[in-house]
């Protein structure tokens, strides 16, 4: 059995096989640029300051993490800040919704209020006419007692047309609804004929009489306008 042939040790400088090392990079082709960052990276070696600027360039784990935080919160706070105008909003159109419906409730017992004012007032002028309707019945009855006919009939004439106005009056005019254009008309009409004619006949009343009708004449007037004139009873 032949023995393996000895290995002779060659000099490294002679040695064709030991001319490229593994370290060593084959030959670049003439066409291939090496200024790029890819191309430095793929041809270079460890430690190369092309992979020294990539890692300066990778962010660290810890640092990412601090930047996720600070988004999550920015929009965390964000959304709390939007929650809460959110639920001021909301707050603010109810407390309006109160505040409208504690004026309509205000405007209604307003009205309310200035209709019970207005109807007592009406009541109260109704019990001046009546009362006044009273001293004219009675003026009546006592007139039924003269001997005097020319002043028996003017009496009687003045006192029956007193008491149909009153009537007209406590019946269309003093009313807690507003009244008609007519009926105010009428009875303004009615009460200046009446003072007109109070006034022609000087020479066929008594003065005391006259001065008596005269006054009721006014206070009949002063009831029946004092409707117009009270501005005090807005909504009613």
């Amino acid at each position: 059995m032949e023995s393996p042939p000895k290995r002779v040790p060659v000099p490294r400088d002679k040695n064709k096989s030991c001319d490229r090392s593994a370290s060593t990079p084959p030959p670049m082709p003439e066409n291939v640029g090496t200024d790029t960052l890819t191309d430095g990276l793929i041809h270079s070696e460890p430690g190369s300051p092309q992979r020294r600027a990539l890692k300066q360039d990778i962010l660290p784990l810890e640092e990412i993490k601090r930047m996720v935080h600070k988004i999550l919160d920015k929009v965390e706070q964000d959304l709390k800040k939007k929650e809460t105008k959110r639920h001021k909003s909301a707050a603010s159109r109810r407390q309006k919704r109160q505040q409208r419906a504690e004026t309509r409730e205000q405007e209604r017992r307003a009205k309310e209020e200035a209709k019970e004012r207005w109807r007592a007032f009406v009541d109260s002028k109704r019990d001046d006419a009546k009362a006044i309707l009273a001293a004219v019945d009675a003026e009546i009855e006592a007139t039924k007692a003269l001997r005097y006919p020319p002043w028996k009939e003017t009496i009687v004439r003045y006192t029956t047309e007193e008491r149909r106005i009153l009537e007209r009056m406590l019946d269309e005019g003093l009313v807690y609804h507003e009244i008609s254009q007519e009926v105010r008309e009428s009875i303004t009409g009615a009460l200046n004929q009446l003072s007109r004619e109070l006034e022609e006949d000087k020479e066929a009343f008594v003065g005391v009489l006259r001065s008596m009708h005269a006054r009721r004449i006014v206070l009949i007037s002063h009831v029946f306008f004092s409707l117009d004139s009270c501005d005090d009873f807005e909504g009613s």
